[in-house]
C-alpha cells in the first residue's frame, strides 16, 4: 500500500469515447499538473477489457488519439501480469505522475481481471496519492464506482463466469456526491439500455454522458464537460471496403450498424496497429 494517501491528490478524467475527447483530456492535464508538458508522457494503457469484445475499433481510436498528444504508450493486459509488475511500472522514477488509461470494453470482465492480484487495489491507492493520474474510458469509468450494477446487461455474461460480486474501485461515490456516470447518453446503439436505466434509476443518482462528453476530478474539483469538441476528425460514412486510414479519430458511434464496425475494426486492427 502506498503511503500519504488523501482525496486531494486525486486526478481522475473519465469518458465515454476518449478519441471523442482527447482535447478535453489536454486542458484537463493543464489543470492537474501546473506547468506540466503532457507531449512525450508516458501512458500506461491497460486493454483487457476491449478483449472480450468483437469489436477493437474503439481502441485502436483511443490509442490513435492517445499518440496524437504526443504521449508514449505501454500497452499492457493485467490479466498477464502479478501484482509486483503493475507496481514495479507505477514506482518508474519520474516527476510527473503517470497516466493510466483503463480502455472500454467489457465492465464486468474488466472488474473480474482488477479483483485478480488485487489490481484494482494498487490503482487505487496509487491515484490516492498522486502517484498516477486515471483516465477511465467506458467500462473503465464504470468500475471506479462503487459497484457496476447499473452496467450489467451492457456485455456479454458470458465473459465472466467466474465474477462473484460486482463490487467497483469506490473511487467515484465521494467526488461525485453519490451521482453514478451513465456513459454512452444518446448513443443509438445503447439507447433502450440507457433509457431503460434513466426512466427506472432505483436507488442511483444518474449523471448521463455522451460519447463526446467527460468529467474531470481534480482533488475535490469536479467539473462536467458535455459541450461538442471543436476539432478532431470527421469520419464520413464510407464504403466499409474502401475505408482509409485517418489522422485520428472523431467518430459517433450511432453513425455505423455493429457489423460495419466489426468490419473497419477488423481492417485497422491488420492493417494499422
Amino acid at each position: 500500500m502506498y503511503k500519504n494517501q488523501n482525496d486531494e491528490q486525486i486526478k481522475m478524467f473519465l469518458t465515454p469515447f476518449f478519441a471523442r475527447t482527447f482535447e478535453k483530456f489536454s486542458e484537463f492535464y493543464e489543470k492537474a499538473v501546473p506547468n506540466g508538458k503532457l507531449e512525450g508522457q508516458k501512458v500506461l494503457f491497460i486493454s483487457d477489457a476491449i478483449t472480450r469484445e468483437p469489436i477493437k475499433f474503439f481502441t485502436w481510436a483511443s490509442k490513435r488519439a492517445l499518440k496524437k498528444l504526443g504521449l508514449k504508450i505501454n500497452e499492457v493486459k493485467l490479466e498477464k501480469m502479478s501484482k509486483e509488475d503493475l507496481k514495479r511500472i507505477i514506482d518508474e522514477p519520474s516527476d510527473k505522475p503517470l497516466i493510466v488509461v483503463l480502455g472500454g470494453g467489457n465492465t464486468e470482465y474488466l472488474l473480474m481481471v482488477l479483483k485478480d492480484n488485487n489490481h484494482g487495489e494498487t490503482l487505487k491507492d496509487a491515484v490516492k496519492c498522486g502517484k498516477i493520474i486515471l483516465v477511465g474510458e467506458s467500462a473503465g469509468a464504470a468500475v471506479l464506482h462503487s459497484t457496476i450494477e447499473p452496467m450489467r446487461g451492457m456485455d456479454d455474461p458470458d465473459a465472466t463466469p467466474d465474477l462473484d460480486n460486482y463490487d467497483g474501485l469506490n473511487l467515484l461515490d465521494e467526488p461525485l456526491k453519490g451521482r453514478y456516470v451513465l456513459v454512452h447518453d444518446k448513443n443509438k446503439f445503447y439507447g433502450e439500455k440507457i433509457k431503460n436505466l434513466m426512466d427506472n434509476p432505483g436507488k442511483f443518482n444518474f449523471l448521463p454522458i455522451p460519447d463526446y462528453g467527460a468529467v474531470w476530478i481534480i482533488g475535490k474539483d469536479v467539473r462536467i464537460d458535455n459541450t461538442i469538441p471543436h476539432k478532431g476528425i470527421s469520419l464520413k460514412k464510407p464504403d466499409v471496403g474502401d475505408f482509409e486510414p485517418i489522422e485520428y479519430v472523431y467518430v459517433l458511434t450511432v453513425d455505423y450498424p455493429r457489423n460495419a464496425l466489426g468490419k473497419i475494426s477488423k481492417k485497422l486492427s491488420n492493417t494499422h496497429k
